[in-house]
C-alpha cells in the first residue's frame, strides 16, 4: 500500500511538472502572438524608418563618392546601419569567390567553429580559402585547419575587395547602378 502511494505521489509530481511546463509554453506563445501583432500593426513605421535611413545613406554615399572615398570606407560608414553583423558582405563574398565556408571547412563547421561567428569572422575563413594559405592538421579521420592567412598583396585580391565593397554598398542601399558609374556622373 505504501508503494502505491509513493508511485501515486511521484506521478502527481510529474503531472505538476508537466503542467508547469505547459503554462510556461502558453506564456511564450502569448508573448510571440503579442510580438507578431505589434510587428503587423507597426510594419509601416519600420518600413518608413528603413526607407529614411536608406535615403540618408544614399546621400552620404553620393557625397563620399564625389570626394573619391574608397568603397571599403563607404561600406564601413554605412555598415553599422545596413549590415551590422557582416552577413551581407559575407554572402556577396561567397558569390564572388564561389567558395562555401561550410563545405571547405566542414570539420570546423561540425566542431561548431561558426556557431556564434558573425559575417566578418566567416569572411576571414572564406578569404583564406580563396586568396590565402591554409595549414591543415590530420585529426583522426579528418583534416582540421590549424592556421589560415590571406595574401592581401595580390592584385586579384585587391580587385576582389573593391568589387566586394562596391556590391555590398549597392545591396545595402538597393542601388542598381555600379558605383563606378555614379562616380563618373557625380
Amino acid at each position: 500500500m505504501v508503494n502505491f502511494f509513493k508511485k501515486l505521489f511521484a506521478k502527481k509530481d510529474l503531472i505538476d511538472e508537466q503542467l508547469s511546463c505547459i503554462e510556461g509554453l502558453e506564456k511564450d506563445l502569448q508573448k510571440a502572438q503579442h510580438d507578431l501583432y505589434w510587428i503587423k500593426h507597426n510594419e509601416h513605421k519600420t518600413r518608413e524608418e528603413s526607407n529614411t535611413a536608406k535615403a540618408i545613406n544614399r546621400e552620404l554615399v553620393q557625397v563620399m563618392l564625389k570626394n573619391n572615398i574608397a568603397p571599403q570606407q563607404i561600406y564601413e560608414t554605412i555598415a553599422p546601419f545596413g549590415d551590422p553583423d557582416g552577413f551581407e558582405l559575407c554572402n556577396i563574398a561567397e558569390k564572388l569567390t564561389r567558395v562555401s565556408v561550410i563545405h571547405t571547412f566542414s570539420a570546423e563547421d561540425n566542431l561548431g567553429y561558426f556557431e556564434n561567428a558573425d559575417g566578418f569572422e566567416i569572411l576571414c575563413w572564406l578569404e583564406s580559402a580563396a586568396y590565402g594559405d591554409i595549414e591543415w592538421e590530420i585529426v583522426g579521420a579528418y583534416e582540421r585547419a590549424v592556421q589560415h592567412t590571406i595574401r592581401t598583396d595580390s592584385e586579384e585580391y585587391k580587385q576582389y575587395r573593391h568589387t566586394l565593397f562596391d556590391e555590398a554598398i549597392k545591396k545595402i542601399l538597393n542601388i542598381d547602378n555600379k558605383i563606378n558609374k555614379e562616380i563618373k556622373t557625380a
